[in-house]
């Protein structure tokens, strides 16, 4: 019968199950407080953390090189059939062919990182604000009611009021 192990990947099949609810939400538009209501997570971190790790879950990291060589080949493709008109002096066959080879050394890594020095008003150093721990955390506490205000009036109603039934714009 169903002894522990199968009880534990029930339980981690439907995790796994609202957590790509979670981001098929997110992607249609909904925010974290409305997730978090519309899945029973206890509050809109709860909803952001299982959207980030159905993300995590959508590309492996084995994978990524896989994907880089073929977003290569798909590159090298495009080179091949614009080439000649290239060479033999198009303008726009020019154009793409510099725009393929820019986005080649891009997902190589090939070009040089930039050197860039940033700087206060008129130039002269960047101030910098010190803040104590609890200053910190009053600041965030702010910040996040008002970035669940701005996502409340953006749907012009609170997460708790939308109907069972609610499907976020795709």
């Amino acid at each position: 019968m169903g002894g522990p192990q199968s009880q534990a990947s029930a339980r981690r099949a439907l995790a796994r199950k609202r957590e790509a609810d979670a981001l098929e939400l997110r992607l249609g538009g909904a925010t974290y407080e409305q997730i978090a209501a519309r899945l029973g997570y206890k509050n809109r971190s709860g909803a952001l953390r299982a959207v980030l790790r159905s993300l995590d879950r959508l590309i492996e990291p084995q994978e990524v090189e896989q994907l880089r060589r073929l977003e290569l080949e798909r590159l090298d493709r495009l080179l091949l059939g614009i080439w000649y008109s290239a060479v033999h002096g198009e303008a726009q066959a020019i154009d793409r062919v510099l725009k393929i080879l820019e986005r080649r050394a891009r997902l190589l890594g090939l070009d040089a990182p930039v050197r860039q020095e940033h700087s206060g008003p008129g130039g002269g150093p960047i101030q910098h604000e010190h803040l104590s721990e609890s200053e910190l955390d009053r600041e965030i506490r702010r910040l996040m009611a008002d970035v669940a205000r701005f996502e409340e009036e953006g749907l012009g109603c609170d997460a708790a009021e939308l109907p069972p039934d609610f499907e976020p714009p795709v």
